[in-house]
């Protein structure tokens, strides 16, 4: 997989083996941590802004991550 691709989307490989990205993948990792099963379904439902959203935070990775402090938190 291009070194592009693999930082453009989330990817997760779901306890099914299926290969997620985007959207899908964070429906499922949402469904896979525990408590997650009405939370899945409503990101479910929002998938399409959740897509863009994503695309949008992703495009300003090189921005938001100097937002975020190196180190823990005190």
């Amino acid at each position: 997989m291009p070194a592009e691709d693999r930082l453009r989307f989330l990817w997760l490989v779901a306890p099914s083996r299926r290969v997620l990205c985007g959207g899908q993948a964070l429906v499922a990792l949402i469904q896979i941590l525990e408590g997650g099963g009405w939370r899945a379904s409503l990101a479910r439902r929002a998938q399409g802004g959740l897509e863009r959203a994503y695309a949008l935070v992703a495009r300003h990775r090189g921005l938001l991550g100097r937002l975020v402090p190196d180190g823990p938190a005190p």
